[in-house]
């Protein structure tokens, strides 16, 4: 298996750190690194735009390439022509310097394109920027082998507006252990009253923002506990100084500890996902209390794992 990346990612760029880490955690896996040079850059925007406005082109745009560009990614192509790629995102699709000329292509699809534009921006999902960046997303999915999705949501979304006939929804995570279950005690010493495990994504931050403020009456006498990248988000950090109940534990490898420390889990977010939060706590056999949209994940998910807990 090989990891085939941008080295100055936007968002998470690989740093010499990152790359020991890498190494240090996946010794089998081959990492390959390529620069993603403005040219490449300014292609990449080139096709989204005629992807937008014609579609009905996409086997050609998504095809070409730009000469002397993703040397790295070519060298790929010819030392393992019949891969399958595995790409992240929709977005990904443009990203490369045209699509593998050889194997099987399967997108991670993780967010719809159009959902998640309309939510970050608040915007309706009729709006003409919304309705091009669909077209966009669609004319992608419709060009690959085989789509994963996130959550059944977004599977019966795709199935409704591709061609495509391979996709797949993973359902299955870890093997459910009564026991499990029946661990949880309300006897047991809880170092925290209600937990949130989350990245730093907008919708995790600004679920807990307007729960802390929808709920300042009575924060102060829990002990809250966040872990996870949303710790380092400045909103956050600000909220916690406010309450001197509120820990911050960042990033933590091993989450099994922190739910048997925990008497509840809180999921106070919107979004577009499966929120694997909710199911990881659940497998860990701590009550969850969640929104509007983790009702309609998880009650889509539930009858996949009739062993759940109810959900409140």
């Amino acid at each position: 298996m090989t990891l085939y990346s941008y080295a100055n990612h936007g968002d998470c760029p690989w740093t010499e750190h990152a790359i020991k880490r890498f190494k240090l955690a996946f010794p089998r896996l081959q990492l390959c690194l390529e620069e993603y040079l403005r040219p490449l850059r300014w292609f990449t925007r080139l096709k989204n735009l005629l992807l937008s406005f014609f579609p009905q082109y996409a086997h050609f745009i998504l095809n070409y390439r730009l000469p002397h560009a993703g040397k790295e990614y070519c060298r790929l192509q010819s030392e393992i022509p019949d891969a399958t790629w595995i790409i992240n995102y929709a977005d990904g699709v443009t990203q490369l310097n045209g699509l593998p000329k050889a194997g099987k292509i399967i997108v991670e699809t993780l967010d719809s394109k159009i959902v998640l534009a309309s939510k970050v921006a608040n915007g309706s999902p009729t709006s003409l920027r919304n309705l091009l960046k669909l077209r966009n997303e669609i004319a992608c999915l419709n060009s690959v082998s085989g789509l994963v999705s996130i959550s059944p949501p977004e599977k019966a979304m795709f199935q409704l507006l591709t061609r495509n006939s391979n996709k797949f929804y993973i359902p299955a995570y870890f093997k459910f252990e009564k026991e499990v279950i029946e661990a949880y005690s309300l006897e047991a010493k809880f170092r925290f009253d209600l937990l949130f495990v989350a990245s730093d994504s907008v919708f995790n931050v600004q679920g807990f923002q307007d729960f802390a403020e929808s709920n300042a009456s009575w924060l102060y006498k829990y002990r809250i506990c966040l872990v996870g990248l949303m710790c380092g988000n400045e909103q956050v950090v600000q909220i916690a100084k406010k309450y001197k109940n509120i820990s911050l534990l960042g990033y933590v490898p091993d989450l099994s500890n922190i739910y048997k420390a925990s008497k509840t889990v809180i999921s106070p977010t919107d979004g577009t996902g499966l929120m694997i939060k909710v199911v990881d706590a659940l497998l860990h056999g701590t009550p969850v209390f969640g929104s509007a949209h983790t009702w309609l994940v998880l009650l889509l998910c539930q009858s996949r794992f009739p062993a759940w807990p109810s959900l409140r």
